[in-house]
């Protein structure tokens, strides 16, 4: 399963995952079926099919293509134990797997209390690729309906960034075994670590400090959020520095930024369908047990 949020490359994985794992279960001698469940493709509760699901088939390997922040990670350990599954997070490395901190929050009518400080286990730069992605997919082409298409498609993914909040880097992995421990399931001690960044050019290099200021703002905008017209105006600026069409349906035309931001070129890459652990190849076949 996937603690990240929209953008993170899930679906990538799963993807270039999914025949590798097939294979090493047919080299198996006991039958054990591999199951895909995309969320934007299923209807009604998820975790409650995939609950039903592992119960009708406990054996089988279960991909859960879908985005499970802090608030489903109970749900998920009660699924495993009462199917007698041990839940493995996918996550992306240390690189994407940072704390950010956030001093104060935009208050609704547009003050700023600077007292208020907010934590994320995520960096920004990992904010901001998985935005990046999600403004760039074509339109129409998300099943999720989360793409170019879509109005406020920033904000959505802002919104998943803010539900891990409260939480920092080191604290995500102990957060994340104390929650199944306290559902009844016992998680797999070595989560499947994927790298984010180009290794040649992601961490190294820091986000321009206007795009960082944006993403600052929506973060603190975010928690005391809900003036109409200030979550607009950021959609509009984060349009203008991902340099895209804005967002606002009733402006059609392309809005520049005065610089391209070519990091972003340098940031988003897709995950492969083979992923690497501290700098050696791995196999997602040592989790098939």
């Amino acid at each position: 399963f996937f603690p990240g949020i929209p953008g993170c490359g899930k679906s990538s994985i799963v993807a270039g995952a999914e025949d590798e794992l097939r294979s090493a279960l047919d080299e198996r001698p006991e039958k054990r079926k591999l199951i895909v469940q995309m969320g934007d493709k299923t209807e009604g509760k998820y975790w409650r099919l995939v609950k039903r699901t592992r119960m009708n088939d406990s054996s089988c390997v279960y991909i859960a293509d879908k985005n499970a922040p802090l608030s489903t990670w109970g749900t998920v350990g009660d699924v495993c134990a009462a199917t007698k599954a041990m839940p493995v997070p996918v996550l992306p490395d240390a690189a994407a797997l940072s704390s950010t901190r956030v001093d104060g929050v935009r208050m609704p009518d547009g003050s700023f209390n600077a007292d208020f400080v907010h934590m994320y286990p995520f960096s920004l730069q990992y904010l901001a690729v998985c935005m990046a992605r999600v403004i760039h997919r074509p339109e129409g082409s998300h099943p999720g309906n989360l793409d170019s298409a879509t109005s406020r498609a920033c904000f959505v993914v802002v919104k998943f960034f803010c539900l891990y909040r409260k939480m920092t880097a080191d604290e995500f992995i102990a957060t994340l075994s104390k929650s199944m421990g306290g559902a009844g399931s016992m998680m797999e001690p070595s989560p499947v670590e994927i790298p984010f960044f180009d290794p040649n050019s992601g961490e190294g290099h820091p986000l321009p400090a206007e795009l960082k200021d944006v993403l600052l703002e929506a973060l603190r905008c975010q928690v005391r959020a809900e003036s109409y017209r200030s979550l607009h105006s950021l959609v509009k600026l984060i349009s203008v520095c991902f340099a895209l069409p804005s967002m606002d349906s009733r402006e059609q035309k392309v809005i520049r930024h005065e610089t391209r931001i070519p990091i972003l070129t340098a940031l988003i890459r897709e995950c492969g369908p083979v992923s690497r652990n501290t700098g050696t190849e791995f196999s997602l076949r040592q989790w098939i047990w």
